[in-house]
């Protein structure tokens, strides 16, 4: 099968090249990488306003990457649809692909704009919910998301549509997205990089709490921040966000040293600052806890990767973590925003060694046998069978002129 995924900037093209990026980029470029090895050809074509050295770039038999050129301004939204979904059709017009997987974001509606018009199904993937975008991830500069009402009017279009929860799926299908064309399917890890075994990073005489991901507001690593107040002995320790050279110029690593020093845990936070995502599995095997305390969490892609390694994990009772950890058996949920809560679980926890051992074998058990790649692979596999079979769903092409006046 041919596949062509389509994504909101060049973070997958990175991705794939090993570069700095984030978690939604890393999961395309997994995604894309296993399709791959499934023995399909498969292409990610991403929208660019800088000319690459080159277009269209050799990963891997099978797969490539392709830079599609534009001259819009991703904050009009009306002229980047139009001028991408044009693009995208004479790109594929001569050579058309069996399926289009669009990525969340604004490309849904471009994707859609270039395939209805050579007839190919498209499969939307939708990572928040219909009324919800934490958790997204960032858009190029002045670019619009859009309005909850558009990505549900898109969705009804496409094919089929994924989602990475099922309080995602159940607000889809709450908005009219057809059941059988609305499906719930994971996130995938490396599971050959992301296990117990394996080097452990170095570390002092504290017990190590660990965070990984963005520091964006949304992520309230300040909660965990507040938490460790209460929390003697224990140190927090932060992967991610921009270079750790660029972290003293960045608002939001500003923000969370503000929230230490505030609560007098300064000297007990670390930001890291951004880590090659092959370096990950060693923090996360020297941590005593794993936490994320997102306040809306569309998979929970960093959960997953801790539970991998063995870790035992506290995260927020919201979006795909409902689904990714399983209460007193991989970890414990708890409600977001709660410092006092959190910090009574990470003390239960830090003085009870033998729950953080059974946790943290149960939390390894289960991302190996539902979230490697060939698992979530096979599963997007058979949508795209199914779109294929079906096609688009009848109704008006996805055009910049539908896009609403308060996004353009």
């Amino acid at each position: 099968m041919k596949i062509a995924m389509v994504c909101d900037g060049t973070g997958p093209l990175a991705a794939l090249s090993g570069e700095h990026t984030d978690g939604s980029s890393i999961h395309v470029a997994g995604l894309a990488r296993a399709m791959s090895a499934r023995t399909h050809r498969v292409t990610v074509y991403a929208p660019s306003s800088v000319p690459p050295l080159e277009r269209t770039v050799d990963v891997a038999d099978g797969l490539w990457g392709q830079h599609v050129p534009t001259t819009a301004d991703p904050g009009c939204t009306t002229a980047y649809v139009t001028e991408v979904g044009e693009r995208l059709a004479a790109e594929w017009s001569a050579d058309p692909p069996d399926v289009v997987h669009a990525q969340p974001g604004v490309n849904a509606r471009f994707a859609l704009a270039g395939a209805s018009r050579l007839g190919i199904p498209v499969v939307q993937t939708v990572h928040a919910s219909a009324g919800n975008t934490y958790g997204e991830p960032a858009l190029p500069q002045g670019a619009s998301r859009g309005s909850p009402g558009e990505t549900v009017e898109t969705a009804k279009q496409a094919a089929m549509v994924v989602t990475t929860s099922t309080q995602a799926r159940q607000e889809m299908r709450a908005s009219g997205v057809p059941g059988e064309r609305c499906v719930m399917v994971p996130y995938g890890i490396d599971t050959t990089l992301f296990r117990p075994e394996g080097a452990v990073c170095d570390r002092g005489r504290n017990q190590r709490i660990v965070t990984t991901g963005r520091l964006g507001s949304d992520k309230d690593i300040d909660t965990v921040v507040r938490a460790l107040a209460y929390v003697p002995d224990a140190e927090l320790v932060v992967a991610g966000g921009p270079p750790s050279s660029e972290l003293d110029d960045d608002p939001d690593a500003a923000r969370i040293r503000g929230v230490a020093v505030e609560a007098g845990v300064a000297e007990r936070v670390r930001l890291l600052g951004w880590v090659p995502h092959r370096e990950i599995p060693s923090l996360l095997r020297s941590a005593d806890l794993a936490v994320d305390m997102a306040r809306w969490q569309p998979f929970g892609l960093a959960t997953v990767e801790a539970m991998a390694c063995g870790a035992p994990v506290i995260a927020s009772s919201v979006g795909g973590h409902l689904d990714t950890m399983v209460h007193g058996v991989t970890g414990r949920l708890i409600p977001p925003a709660d410092p006092a809560a959190l910090a009574r679980r990470i003390r239960n926890l830090m003085n009870d060694p033998v729950a953080r051992e059974t946790y943290g074998i149960a939390a390894a058990d289960r991302a190996a046998a539902r979230y490697g790649w060939p698992m979530v692979a096979g599963q997007l596999e058979g949508v795209y069978h199914k779109a294929y079979q079906w096609g688009n769903t009848p109704g008006p092409v996805a055009r910049a002129d539908t896009v609403s006046p308060e996004s353009a």
